[in-house]
């Protein structure tokens, strides 16, 4: 997905915030679900955790392992703090 990213922003001259939009919240707006591609009261609270000190590390960094944990409905289902 951050290569994918990564093309966005190269190809499609997007900026990092507007890839990594069309990426979450675009996704889910193509799919017409509203309960996902956001973090807010309401969504279901997926989310990657990443290992990086910038979310734009996912533009300049494409193909990096940049993934510390994921987690599905609030829940840590991959990875964790401290654990590798």
């Amino acid at each position: 997905m951050s290569f994918c990213i990564a093309l966005a922003v190269r190809d499609l001259r997007m900026s990092a915030e507007e890839a990594l939009q069309a990426a979450t919240l675009g996704g889910a707006r193509a799919l017409r679900r509203d309960d996902v591609g956001r973090l807010s009261p309401g969504a279901r609270a997926d989310a990657c955790l990443l290992d990086a000190a910038s979310y734009s590390d996912l533009v300049y960094r494409p193909g990096v392992p940049l993934v510390a944990a994921t987690v599905a409905a609030g829940e840590v289902v991959a990875g964790g703090f401290g654990q590798r």
